[in-house]
């Protein structure tokens, strides 16, 4: 992380690594923690990885460009208000 240092973002990864992995770390290796604690752990983090796998689902295709490195798509996705950016299509998933 080191090499990070300076770069832009680098504040979020830091808070990030703070706030998630470090307590996590903490938690499983903490010898009073008990068995259920860390399966309710471990239902919390596939619930959130559940619900990040939502932003992917794309709602409709607004327009598409060509690039020398493939096509992309202006997308809406299901769960994000009015945010419409370009992607690859490689990566989303229809709701059909």
């Amino acid at each position: 992380m080191a090499n990070l240092v300076g770069q832009k973002g680098y504040r979020k990864v830091e808070n990030y690594m703070r706030k998630v992995v470090l307590a996590d770390y903490w938690i499983r290796t903490n010898p009073s923690t008990t068995p259920e604690e860390i399966e309710q752990l471990n239902l919390k983090q596939e619930r959130r990885r559940e619900e990040n796998a939502a932003f992917h689902i794309v709602e409709r295709v607004i327009a598409h460009r060509d690039l020398d490195t493939g096509r992309q798509y202006m997308v809406k996705c299901v769960h994000l208000p009015s945010f419409l950016t370009f992607h690859f299509a490689d990566g989303f998933q229809g709701n059909d």
